[in-house]
């Protein structure tokens, strides 16, 4: 056993809730597996055919299929007939409705899936009235597992966890499992656990015996970083993978920050010659990301797996726990966004106490602090030898054949704009927004890099200074069309259909044919109007002048006459104030001796005040 396997295994087996966390490759599937079959093994015959015993939760659809194959290998060397498990994941070709059926006709009583999936399963469909119906019975519930459990929290799963808990019952097993951990992990543990042991798993050297504190990362992996300019990443990138295939390093992934970067450069090396690419007849390739359909997710996998020598380009869709045997070379386009997928993506090769290499790719910079901040973590990182480029394409000649390239399908143009606008999106989110400032990522590198034609309209460009190399490629974009004929008549429909909507907005006066001698006397017409404005406003201007020196003259006499003014103005105020105030007076003294007269009146005749007798009511 791995010292993950022998540290959980029995304490999960000895019905403690468990939270583990070692690195990538130690072997932690086994950890939960072999506990739940050893219980399943002992309680089988109790269980009734619609009773769920088990449930194994996963962050994507691949991890859970892996799981569920190994699962497989296992029960069929079972020494009874177990029901086979149940696959709950996201499938164009399976519905919800599907998965109940197969769950009935197959008494499966282990279920594997992804969160959405299972809830669905377990919950029913939530109508107005309240929860739907769910399938399965589970008072003979007994283990539950969360595995890769910080990357479920990280893609907004902590809902629908909750929900999955509070179908099963409180009494079970319950197990953690990641080569991360997070903080969000512990309001999952106060929701499902139950004073679990938690286990962690450090590397050791074996030569000195010394412990090497929290490292995380294999000890045979060989990381190491490279710091190039962006408009050498292209090149750089295809230099480094022929080197490696000519030194017996057939299993390579390349990660890449977005799906639409993945679908360009998978496509332009597809199309570049020999020379320029690093596949070739006895090498595959293969691209893998979250937008492409499920069924071919699963059928890149199984070619890469199965090919001997290939490279994969994906995002980290195929970074966390996915087990793909004998990969040697791990190599990273720019650093991840969150830095525990750092670890995930090295964490693909040096498995299993296997050697393996990872390099990962910094622009010169403020990127090259992102080494410090990586050791800071426990994350061994060592400088890459130099890569010379004297028997390859350098970036100026690389970005001219990938021009030729675009230049036959202006889709392809589409899918490198959509590359570039995508990974500087990306950029700006990076976690570590001190080292990775968009404000001084070189786009116009990136943009050489990857081989565009002409810069688009982005936000990001605006006020930049650094955009003077940057030369477009000469393109009639009127006559540039799409290899497809559907998509190149949708274009010029379109083209058409914005031309006539401009000329009914701004329509054109139509030319009159006119003869030579109307057109010479409109001529002189319109040259004697423009010679009277001149002249007029040569006259306005001169008057003006005059005015302003007669008052200048004139600047004396016409201050003390407002001097006068202002006095005559103000004298009449005071007199209408003075008025006023005596009017004002006039009116008080008036009102004061009505109030006497009416106290006169109101008295009674003994002098008392109350002004009414019983004989005036």
């Amino acid at each position: 056993m791995t010292p993950v396997q022998a540290s959980t295994i029995p304490l999960f087996r000895a019905n403690k809730d468990v939270v583990v966390e070692a690195v990538t490759g130690s072997g932690k599937t086994l950890s939960f597996l072999i506990p739940i079959l050893e219980k399943y093994t002992q309680l089988h015959s109790q269980l009734q055919p619609s009773d769920v015993f088990s449930l194994i939760i996963t962050p994507t659809r691949e991890l859970a299929i892996q799981t569920y194959n190994q699962l497989q290998l296992i029960l069929s060397a079972a020494p009874f007939n177990p029901p086979p498990p149940l696959l709950l994941v996201s499938d164009p070709d399976s519905s919800v409705h599907d998965d109940r059926k197969r769950f009935s006709t197959l008494n499966s009583h282990i279920l594997i899936g992804t969160p959405g999936r299972v809830e669905e399963f377990i919950g029913g469909n939530k109508g107005t009235k309240g929860r739907g119906k769910g399938t399965g019975r589970y008072s003979n519930f007994e283990v539950l597992v969360l595995d890769e459990a910080d990357r479920l929290l990280d893609l907004g799963f902590m809902g629908v966890l909750k929900s999955i808990v509070s179908h099963l019952p409180k009494q079970r097993r319950t197990g953690l499992f990641s080569a991360t951990m997070t903080d969000q992990l512990g309001n999952l543990i106060a929701v499902g656990l139950r004073n679990p042991s938690k286990i962690v798993v450090k590397v050791t050297s074996k030569s000195r015996k010394q412990e090497i504190s929290e490292r995380r990362t294999p000890a045979e992996l060989h990381n190491t970083y490279i710091i190039i300019q962006q408009r050498d990443k292209l090149a750089y990138l295809l230099k480094f993978l022929k080197d490696q295939l000519l030194d017996g390093n057939n299993k390579m992934i390349v990660y890449f920050p977005t799906c639409a970067t993945v679908d360009y450069i998978y496509t332009i090396l597809k199309q570049l010659p020999g020379s320029y690419a690093p596949s070739s007849s006895s090498t595959t390739l293969h691209s893998l990301h979250g937008h492409i359909p499920p069924p071919k997710r699963t059928a890149a996998l199984t070619a890469f797996t199965n090919a001997p020598s290939a490279i994969l380009l994906c995002t980290d869709v195929a970074a966390r726990g996915i087990d793909l045997p004998d990969v040697d070379i791990v190599v990273q386009w720019e650093a991840p966004a969150d830095t525990r997928s750092f670890s995930h993506r090295v964490g693909r090769t040096a498995r299993a106490g296997a050697r393996g290499k990872a390099l990962l790719m910094l622009s010169a910079g403020s990127e090259e602090g992102y080494v410090e901040f990586v050791r800071g973590r426990q994350i061994p990182l060592t400088p890459h030898a130099p890569i010379t480029l004297t028997d390859a394409p350098d970036a100026d000649e690389l970005c001219g054949r990938v021009r030729s390239v675009l230049l036959r399908d202006r889709k392809l143009h589409d899918m490198a704009v959509r590359a570039l606008t995508s990974t500087v999106r990306a950029y700006s989110k990076h976690e570590q927004v001190f080292l990775f400032r968009v404000q001084q990522l070189d786009i116009a590198g990136l943009a050489t890099a990857l081989g565009l034609l002409r810069l688009p309209k982005m936000p990001e460009l605006r006020g930049r200074d650094d955009l003077a190399a940057w030369r477009d490629e000469p393109v009639d974009w009127d006559t540039y069309a799409y290899a497809d004929s559907a998509q190149e008549a949708k274009r010029l429909k379109k083209r058409d259909e914005s031309k006539n909507e401009n000329e009914l907005k701004h329509p054109s006066k139509p030319l009159k044919a006119e003869a030579w001698s109307v057109k010479k006397g409109n001529r002189d017409k319109r040259s004697s109007q423009k010679e009277k404005r001149e002249a007029k406003r040569r006259h306005d201007k001169a008057e003006r002048m005059k005015q302003r020196e007669v008052g200048s003259a004139d600047s004396a006499d016409s201050a003390e006459e407002k001097e006068e003014e202002q006095d005559w103005k103000a004298h009449i105020l005071e007199t209408r104030e003075a008025k006023k105030l005596k009017r004002r007076k006039l009116d008080k003294q008036q009102d004061k001796d009505e109030d006497a007269m009416e106290m006169d009146d109101d008295e009674d005749v003994n002098g008392n005040g109350n002004g009414f007798t019983f004989d005036d009511l």
